[in-house]
């Protein structure tokens, strides 16, 4: 049986999830508090959990920072669904920061209670902010798809300047370097991620390596520039996660998980 834990104090809230759940084959564990949900956690594993933005003794917010500070690496990369009455986009931002994916609106739409679980729970959150859709959804003002198309955009973008890049380092043109690291500075900014992301830094201070490194030797330089190859690996890598199919059971209407920042905003 798969398990989903609901953190919910509102006794209605909870019955709805059970019964909600229950035929789409999900046996619900309930939590009314964030002590009793970090309790239930460590006890067994659970495919995914939904939990509301308040509830007693933590907030939503504090609760998923305790889940993904956890020691035990199972329970930091539980799935998680914030699912509240009140959700503004300032949340929606923080929570995505914790890897937080997945967002539902008050009062519970059933089908799309079941299509976001389906996709949660197949999904382990792998610690890359990258890979977090809504916060670059709130980012750039857009809804998932559009925003999903930028990112494929500026990713086959950040592909062709990173040839013109090594393209000019190999016959060391150093003025031809500069263009090509201002290019990808530029195309980085549209990818609509925080500029203190893990992965932008990584990027932004490869660039400027390889900018400031044209005296180097050939070894140290090719290095710098495997090492951005491997970013952008990781880049395409998830942009293909994001990009995957629902299983053929879910109606093709209903093939987006991520409520759009306009509609996660509302209170």
């Amino acid at each position: 049986m798969n398990h989903v834990l609901c953190i919910d104090d509102d006794v209605v809230a909870q019955r709805l999830y059970s019964i909600l759940l229950k035929n789409a084959g999900y046996e619900v564990v309930n939590a009314t508090s964030a002590s009793m949900a970090i309790e239930k956690i460590e006890q067994q594993r659970y495919v995914a959990a939904i939990l509301d933005y308040m509830i007693p003794d933590l907030n939503g917010l504090d609760l998923a920072g305790r889940i993904r500070r956890h020691a035990d690496e199972s329970i930091r990369k539980l799935p998680l669904i914030v699912c509240s009455a009140s959700l503004d986009r300032k949340a929606v931002q923080q929570f995505t920061i914790l890897g937080v994916r997945h967002f539902l609106v008050k009062p519970i739409d059933k089908e799309l209670l079941k299509q976001t679980l389906i996709r949660a729970s197949g999904r382990e959150w792998d610690g890359k902010a990258i890979t977090s859709l809504e916060l670059i959804c709130c980012n750039l003002g857009v809804d998932s798809t559009t925003a999903l198309e930028l990112l494929q955009d500026a990713a086959a973008q950040l592909r062709t300047q990173y040839a013109q890049l090594r393209e000019a380092t190999a016959v060391k043109e150093e003025a031809a370097v500069k263009m090509r690291c201002s290019a990808l500075r530029s195309t980085l900014c549209n990818l609509g991620l925080r500029s203190d992301d893990e992965w932008m830094m990584e990027v932004r201070g490869l660039v400027t390596a390889v900018e400031a490194g044209m005296g180097s030797s050939p070894s140290d330089l090719e290095s710098l520039l495997a090492r951005m190859e491997g970013a952008f690996d990781r880049l395409h890598g998830d942009l293909a996660k994001l990009s995957e199919p629902l299983p053929a059971s879910i109606p093709a209407e209903a093939k987006a998980d991520v409520v759009p920042s306009e509609t996660a905003s509302q209170t």
